[in-house]
């Protein structure tokens, strides 16, 4: 993988069933965010901590910015991976760009607990069937405050969103 540096905006082309690795320094206690632009296809990324192991998924959104944000609990170097969801023929294109890592807030807290609800909200719509919507929709209501809390009006709209998608889905004739 790259060296992610902060403040650089990287701009890249994803083939179908490629995935791309960058390495990002990070002290323990630090906050990581970074922004995922998906331009023609949904983008999911996947941190991994410095042993290897998987410490984050980022997929709350269909379209648009793809935020990841995560503190770190150990130090060293983190490998973020980028891929389609799914594996399309096609690819496309997208930027990538890390904020300077700095110590959390508890804005930056919420957003994560948020985010995770959001996404583990978009994997089970995805998944499909009454019991995952049902699931989904708990996901989504639980988010709902803490974007508002944090004035974030782009996720809580598609929150919102999403719970309209669940409601017509969950209402329509089976």
């Amino acid at each position: 993988g790259d060296l992610l540096e902060p403040g650089k905006t990287i701009e890249r082309d994803l083939a179908g069933g490629e995935s791309h690795s960058y390495l990002i320094a990070l002290a323990s206690g630090q906050f990581l965010q970074a922004i995922i632009a998906q331009r023609q296809m949904d983008l999911t990324a996947t941190l991994f901590g410095p042993d290897g192991k998987q410490v984050g998924q980022f997929d709350s959104r269909w379209y648009g910015l793809e935020p990841v944000c995560y503190v770190a609990e150990a130090p060293g170097s983190y490998r973020l991976e980028i891929r389609p969801l799914n594996q399309t023929p096609t690819g496309g294109s997208y930027q990538l760009k890390l904020e300077e890592p700095r110590a959390p807030t508890p804005q930056d807290q919420t957003r994560i607990v948020a985010l995770r609800a959001s996404t583990e909200g978009k994997q089970l719509i995805e998944r499909g069937g009454a019991q995952s919507y049902k699931l989904a929709k708990e996901k989504y209501e639980e988010s709902l405050p803490q974007w508002r809390g944090i004035g974030d009006r782009f996720a809580e709209a598609q929150a919102l969103s999403s719970l309209g998608f669940i409601a017509w889905q969950s209402g329509a004739p089976t």
